[in-house]
């Protein structure tokens, strides 16, 4: 049956307080608009709100206490990396200062020995100019008579490259070991060059 005049006029003037209250709302409103206050009361734990530290996610008011903002932990993050890093960056910075000052001492060192040393160093590498000269007339002798070989012999191709390739390593390893026993010779000279003016 529908409601009555009198008994919606008596509706409309009856005053409610806000569902709310406990949540602190003072709000006394109209039975009528308690529907609409309730949407759009600041008390209501349960009304949409978004994060204002940075990531914008929409949630119940009454979870924003408990929310873990990632923008705002990514951001401690950043800054916590940036920290270690400017923090690397001086320990790095200091040790390649380090090592500079090394690397300069062991320079003003092989300066002083290559300038007391010359006239071997000299001998050295004209003996190496040599042996290269030497290596690179039979790598040519080998390669010109590895073209002289026919087509149809293939096999036998393989096996002189083959041996071609022993032998260069041989030569090489043969230069590697004379300039070896030369920086040894020179260090030997010197070292009893030192010890003969250490006795007299």
């Amino acid at each position: 049956r529908p409601v009555s005049r009198i008994l919606r006029s008596l509706l409309a003037r009856l005053t409610l307080t806000c569902n709310n209250l406990i949540h602190g709302c003072p709000a006394i409103v109209a039975l009528e608009e308690l529907k609409t206050h309730l949407l759009e009361c600041s008390f209501n734990p349960k009304r949409l709100v978004s994060c204002n530290s940075g990531c914008g996610i929409t949630m119940c008011f009454d979870e924003l206490a408990n929310h873990i903002c990632v923008q705002t932990e990514n951001e401690n993050k950043m800054s916590k990396m940036e920290s270690k890093l400017a923090d690397f960056r001086l320990e790095t910075e200091d040790q390649i200062a380090e090592i500079l000052g090394i690397n300069n001492n062991l320079v003003e060192k092989l300066e002083r020995f290559e300038k007391a040393n010359e006239d071997k160093i000299l001998l050295i590498e004209s003996k190496l100019e040599f042996l290269d000269e030497e290596m690179a007339t039979r790598l040519l002798y080998m390669k010109n008579s590895l073209h002289l070989e026919s087509a149809t012999l293939k096999q036998r191709q393989v096996e002189a490259e083959r041996r071609a390739a022993e032998e260069i390593k041989w030569l090489r390893e043969q230069i590697y070991m004379t300039y070896a026993r030369l920086i040894i010779f020179v260090l030997l000279g010197l070292w009893f060059g030192y010890i003969v003016a250490k006795l007299y």
